[in-house]
């Protein structure tokens, strides 16, 4: 019954959430991923940090340069968020830029610039 009154308002063939898809998949498996660690995780009374966590891959996500990185991966642990991963030094710049304006954590850069790793 909602479908066919959410197929009036958003009238959306298949094929264009299929591509949809296709073309947000990293994003869409990362944010599937931390799902998973993050139901374990609260499950253990880590809520603050799966928040943070949360709240830094939101941040990370509606940043133009961060988004769609398969490569970044974000960790908080004891309010202490870990940047890892091989990215191109534009990527590794804006990511740390927007997890050290995040109030809630402290930042660790484990990142590698893919440039470096080149020489």
């Amino acid at each position: 019954m909602a479908v066919p009154r959410l197929r009036r308002l958003l009238p959306v063939s298949r094929l264009t959430i299929g591509l949809w898809l296709w073309r947000h998949r990293a994003e869409i498996l990362g944010w599937a991923q931390f799902a998973g660690k993050a139901a374990k995780r609260l499950a253990a009374g880590e809520t603050d940090d799966v928040m943070a966590e949360a709240r830094l891959r939101m941040s990370l996500t509606a940043e133009a340069r961060t988004r769609d990185v398969a490569t970044l991966d974000v960790d908080v642990r004891k309010g202490v968020a870990t940047l890892r991963g091989r990215v191109p030094p534009e990527v590794h710049d804006a990511a740390i830029d927007v997890a050290t304006r995040s109030d809630r954590v402290r930042v660790r850069d484990e990142l590698q610039d893919t440039r470096s790793a080149k020489r």
